[in-house]
């Protein structure tokens, strides 16, 4: 296999000793994500879920599958001085990223990080008052199990919530586009179906087939009371007079240095080497659009491309 197939020392292979990262390492940057979940989690979306998630001043909540921890800071500014939020993942590299952004944003001491699987939550019986996820239960194909975990830790009178992303989202049709070419996504196929085999599958990407009415139903079977139902939209876009320059091409960065790290991992998770030169043009692809890009944010250019995305929430009141 030629040098330009392998893969980096630094990337761990599914099922080798590093397996508590794999999340982070094959199917989720936390620097690309967390910003991102930042915005979705902005204040103006507090009292939308204020209420939905049963959130009180001074409370104790939990955030499952933290990631890199933006629901879980947002809980902890909203429930003010007092309250203490958990965040749980079972992946390290994301508890490590969390840890250190509350730090940053001086919210240590109302955060505590914990690994830990949504399947099993590293807390006692009846200790907190709301109990959440986000994006967490497209994962996992025992969502009865998830829920069971989420009602055993929440005391009485507390509310246990599951919030997801619809995977439809509304956007615009700009004359610049930032869309991949044609042609790179040709050269993408055989590292997608690599990928879609060796990961996506094995590590149960979008395994947990429930929606909004499958989990109001579960939930009232399993006895929660006072359903409700809420959503929420985010608008995606780096023309917004409210994102500056410097964050749109940080955002860029980190979207560019994620997809070029997967260009490399990909590449070893294949039978058989590629055609000479396949990896190299597929790099020099993206660096092309990625580069268009910056070109416009730093001269003003406004493409107006943008993308409308919608996430719901569905919660229960334990009896």
């Amino acid at each position: 296999m030629r040098t330009e197939d392998r893969m980096s020392n630094a990337i761990p292979i599914p099922g080798s000793p590093h397996g508590a990262t794999v999340w982070s390492t094959w199917i989720q940057s936390v620097e690309w994500i967390d910003p991102d979940r930042e915005r979705r989690f902005r204040d103006e979306v507090r009292d939308i879920l204020w209420p939905v998630l049963g959130l009180r001043k001074g409370g104790v909540a939990v955030d499952v599958g933290c990631g890199g921890g933006a629901l879980t800071r947002a809980l902890a500014r909203w429930m003010g001085p007092g309250c203490t939020v958990y965040g749980i993942d079972r992946d390290a590299n994301f508890l490590e990223y969390a840890r250190r952004r509350a730090r940053e944003e001086r919210l240590s001491r109302r955060t505590r990080y914990l690994e830990g699987d949504a399947r099993s939550l590293p807390l006692p019986d009846d200790t907190v008052d709301a109990v959440t996820s986000y994006t967490v239960a497209e994962h996992v194909p025992d969502s009865r199990r998830l829920i069971e975990e989420k009602i055993r830790v929440c005391r009485k009178g507390g509310r246990v919530s599951v919030m997801q992303a619809s995977g439809e989202s509304v956007g615009s049709s700009p004359t610049r586009s930032s869309a991949p070419s044609r042609r790179e996504r040709e050269l993408w196929r055989p590292l997608e179906r690599a990928y879609q085999r060796q990961i996506h599958r094995r590590w149960g990407v979008g395994s947990g087939g429930t929606g909004m009415d499958g989990f109001r139903s579960a939930f009232e079977e399993m006895g929660l009371r006072d359903i409700m139902l809420d959503g929420f939209a985010v608008t995606h876009s780096f023309d917004d007079a409210r994102r500056s320059s410097k964050e749109a091409l940080q955002c860029l960065q980190a979207q560019e240095n994620w997809i070029l790290h997967g260009i490399q991992g990909c590449a070893a998770l294949l039978a058989h080497p590629l055609p000479r030169g396949h990896l190299a043009s597929l790099r020099r692809c993206v660096r092309a659009r990625f580069r268009k890009q910056r070109r416009w944010i730093e001269t003003g250019v406004r493409t107006w491309e943008f993308r409308v995305s919608l996430s719901w929430v569905v919660s229960g009141r334990v009896p």
